[in-house]
């Protein structure tokens, strides 16, 4: 899985969040995206799932692509539990296990109505994480989970996105440190990558000053 952004701009009004981007992203490796609010990380995640379209430039991927998407506010079914929230995007997959992965087995048969917003986030990124796909689009997942829930977040990327492309927005540098292999930074004068396999939370840290 290959995909390739050329040449993207993208602007709201007369703001432009993104300006001539240009990115390569390959299937095995995840990405994490980094940068202030507002500065078109979200956008670019739309890019790419096509939920938005380039002002100029292209997105291209392979014919056989499929996107999961795991949006910054859950969008749970809100008539369905957590269970059947998971089982309406993949009926066959192992549900028991995704629920364990993040500490959601006792919240299975409950509507989102009756969760806190960090488990609400952890049943969206299940559901996304349930679907067969090859390329992962996650944004924000450890936003409003405590520190415990955090590393069960990362663990449960890491596992059921191998092998895929991983695209993640996120401003947590433990979160980069356990899941990227490169960092996407975007900054007022531009975007940088940097490889980050490897790199401990503090040194990510100093990377995204």
């Amino acid at each position: 899985m290959h995909v390739i952004l050329h040449d993207i701009s993208k602007r709201y009004g007369d703001k432009y969040v993104l300006n001539e981007l240009n990115l390569e992203l390959n299937s095995g490796k995840c990405y994490a995206i980094v940068g202030a609010s507002g500065i078109g990380k979200t956008t670019l995640l739309r890019l790419v799932a096509d939920l938005e379209y380039p002002d100029s430039g292209s997105v291209n991927k392979p014919e056989d692509a499929i996107v999961s998407y795991a949006f910054q506010e859950p969008r749970l079914f809100p008539g369905l539990t957590v269970l059947e929230n998971i089982q309406a995007i993949d009926p066959d997959c192992d549900t028991k296990e995704i629920l364990r992965s993040l500490d959601l087995q006792t919240e299975a048969n409950s509507y989102p109505s009756s969760l806190s917003g960090g488990m609400k986030k952890r049943a969206g990124l299940a559901r996304a994480l349930a679907k067969r796909a090859n390329i992962y689009l996650i944004d924000e997942p450890t936003a409003g989970q405590d520190a415990h829930h955090s590393v069960e977040v990362a663990e449960a990327i890491r596992r059921y996105t191998e092998g895929a492309l991983c695209l993640i927005s996120t401003h947590d540098p433990d979160l980069i440190s356990a899941v990227a292999d490169e960092m996407i930074v975007f900054t007022q004068e531009g975007v940088h990558t940097h490889s980050v396999a490897g790199i401990s939370s503090e040194g990510i840290r100093e990377l995204m000053r």
